[in-house]
């Protein structure tokens, strides 16, 4: 994508270089403008230009490749040319004293190795007019070795560069070995780092241990690559397995070249059950070495999700019922409520950052999903510590969201990813916390349940009204059942099966998949004939949210859709009108009814006319909010980023029209949302900004 773009641009700068029509004045005036364009251009833009020639020539553009040393000598900053450079390095690392000549100035230093072992050596810098003597080190100028025995040894040692799975290791460091030009062997193992995960992983805890401040930027690798690498996946599963088929098979091949620690604490970031491979190996380890690991990992891994895996190794051990019991009440406590909250908050800003990332953008939604989870969690292990203010790290992190005023995805829906489980915009700690500690406890004793404390859960699950008792209202919501599953959500799928344990059965019906159902189609019923019962809505809107409703509903739905006047509904409460309408614009969006959504945009649109009748001005930001998300809801077409666009931005302008004062509260921010999405998404964009702008007033 890139290169096409960059071809495309170099075509249009110099076809208008040629422009037959400019005097001299015109052109040199046309240069200036261009060079201005070309300066602000995104960085990987222009260094794919930089590679055109006559592009150079015509920007008078000179392309020197140089190495600045200035950080191990700041007196007097010298710098060096690179071809220059490493042939000297390349000398001295094979035995030889090698003396080179600044390019900035006229001083002379005289490089020489001191070989601290086999594989490591220090390059010393002497100023011939000085004396003055710096180091430094950089394991891959160690390739410019003549020995191959050396080169290998040295790319062995140094296996974070590569953290791959182990063929593709190999086969890295054999033709990196049998390369012949040193410049060319130091390139690639300099590409295997730059692209190395575990590298950025290691530097980003570096960075936060010296500079105690990161940007947005900072938390997301530079390769997409070595991302994946790092987890052992493709960007694509084709054999037709399940996720966690496939992480079973990862974890063989992780064990086989990593020690148990390492394995356990890199597969504890996926949000899915641990593979049967590492958790066997775990309990073939003798007692006290698994109470140690156990100990040591409990340290290093904070997440939300590591702490559920960590549950569910230590209440399978008999010896580590107080770890248990440690994990079980920090995932429960008030602290670990903020704790949740941060983590929240990271998964939302890596999603959102990954939204704009094209090569992110081109995984299957399953890597996607995997990835923006493990992720997140492996970025709050580096993030967290215990004496960090939660409350206010979580305020810095969503002013650091700021910079992305909306994700690249919100008119681009991939039903996939939207109506997964695993979706991060469904994040919630009750339901993560219970579905996780059913999946974890179902095989438990009762004794070890009584240990741990689990009577605990009621706390979090149930609520009291009076002198009855409900489950908490996010129990209420089935995404078990509405949702998607496919990477196999440690707290995805039945879970309530187990829940009588803990709440009796009373309460553990109220959450069963069946009564859900069963709710729904008495509130349908309800409503048909009742359309103003706020409870009814509220409760469709609660199980349903914005999944599709159960399929032998979904004509029920239609129809009470399609018959209910919500222009009525409004007049009658705004309140619950904007309940049943965010209720039927979700179903709208689920089944692509088109007639439905005929309807509801003329509502929708004739609500924006009585509001501006009415003129609530003291309801005005909130009307506006809900009218706005309405019309975004029933514009939706799945996997169709330009017909949304292009309805929405139609339906956005006459809901202006009817209703003059949206254009006051909305003007700029839509105008800023406008600057920030793919080009895609932007259809019709701005006719709907400029008459925003035009009905304002000031």
């Amino acid at each position: 994508m890139i290169p096409a773009i960059a071809r495309l641009i170099c075509e249009a700068i110099l076809d208008l270089s040629q422009e037959e029509s400019f005097d001299e004045q015109q052109s040199l005036l046309c240069r200036l403008m261009l060079e201005q364009f070309y300066r602000d251009l995104p960085a990987a833009l222009r260094s794919e230009m930089n590679a055109i020639p006559e592009l150079n020539a015509y920007f008078q553009i000179e392309i020197i490749e140089a190495v600045n040393l200035s950080v191990f000598d700041p007196e007097h900053c010298p710098i060096f040319s690179a071809p220059e450079f490493l042939s000297a390095i390349a000398a001295a690392v094979n035995g030889d004293e090698a003396e080179i000549t600044a390019s900035n100035s006229e001083l002379v230093y005289r490089i020489h190795a001191v070989h601290r072992s086999d594989t490591v050596l220090d390059l010393h810098f002497t100023n011939l007019a000085t004396a003055q003597t710096f180091a430094m080190r950089d394991d891959a100028l160690v390739l410019a070795s003549e020995n191959p025995k050396v080169r290998e040894q040295v790319l062995r040692a140094n296996s974070a560069w590569f953290d791959c799975d182990p063929s593709t290791h190999e086969a890295a460091i054999a033709e990196i070995v049998a390369t012949t030009d040193f410049r060319r062997r130091i390139e690639q193992a300099n590409r295997w780092r730059r692209e190395s995960a575990k590298c950025f992983y290691e530097s980003f805890q570096q960075k936060l241990y010296e500079d105690q401040e990161f940007t947005t930027e900072d938390l997301i690798p530079t390769s997409s690559a070595g991302l994946l690498r790092h987890f052992y996946l493709a960007p694509r599963l084709s054999e037709p397995i399940s996720f966690g088929e496939r992480l079973e098979t990862t974890a063989v091949s992780m064990l086989a070249v990593n020690d148990l620690e390492t394995c356990l604490e890199r597969v504890s970031y996926f949000p899915t059950k641990l593979p049967q491979h590492l958790k066997e190996a775990f309990l073939d380890l003798p007692p006290d070495e698994r109470t140690q690991l156990l100990e040591r990992l409990v340290v290093k891994l904070t997440s939300p999700i590591c702490q559920l895996h960590l549950l569910e190794l230590a209440v399978s051990c008999p010896g580590s019922i107080s770890i248990a019991q440690q994990l079980f009440n920090s995932l429960l406590s008030e602290d670990g409520k903020l704790q949740f909250q941060l983590f929240a908050t990271i998964l939302q800003l890596v999603d959102e950052e990954f939204s704009y990332w094209l090569e992110v953008r081109q995984w299957s939604p399953l890597i996607r999903l995997a990835i923006t989870w493990a992720h997140t969690s492996q970025l709050y292990n580096l993030l967290y510590a215990p004496d960090v203010d939660v409350e206010a790290f979580i305020q810095e992190l969503n002013r650091l969201a700021q910079v992305r005023q909306i994700s690249a995805e919100i008119l681009d829906r991939n039903i996939k990813l939207w109506n997964d489980i695993l979706s991060p915009r469904r994040l919630n700690r009750v339901r993560l916390i219970m579905g996780g500690m059913e999946s974890i406890f179902q095989d438990c004793e009762r004794s070890v349940l009584e240990a741990i404390g689990v009577e605990r859960l009621t706390n979090l699950a149930v609520r009291t009204l009076g002198d009855q008792r409900f489950l908490d209202i996010s129990l209420w919501h089935d995404e078990h059942t509405l949702a998607s599953d496919s990477l196999g959500a440690l707290w995805g799928g039945n879970q309530r099966r187990n829940l009588a344990l803990v709440l009796g059965e009373d309460l553990a019906q109220q959450g069963t998949p069946d009564s859900l159902k069963a709710t729904v189609e008495r509130a349908i019923e309800m409503l048909e004939t009742e359309p103003t019962n706020a409870n009814q809505w509220n409760l469709l809107a609660c199980i349903l949210g914005d999944l599709p409703i159960y399929a032998d509903l979904v004509e029920r739905l239609s129809y009470l859709a399609k018959t209910t006047n919500f222009v009525e509904l409004y007049e009658a409460d705004p309140t619950i009108a904007f309940v049943a309408l965010r209720v039927a614009c979700d179903h709208t969006a689920s089944t692509a009814n088109e007639e439905l959504r005929a309807k509801l945009e003329a509502e929708l649109i004739a609500i924006a006319r009585v509001i501006e009748i009415q003129e609530r001005v003291s309801q005005n930001d909130n009307l506006s909010a809900q009218l706005l998300e309405c019309a975004l809801k029933v514009a939706v077409r799945a996997n169709d980023p330009r017909g949304t666009s292009i309805f929405l931005n139609r339906l956005l302008e006459q809901i202006a029209t009817a209703w003059y004062q949206f254009s006051d509260i909305y003007a700029e921010n839509l105008a800023l949302v406008t600057l920030n999405l793919p080009i895609d998404q932007l259809h019709g964009a701005w006719t709907i900004n400029l008459k925003l702008r035009a009905l304002r007033s000031y």
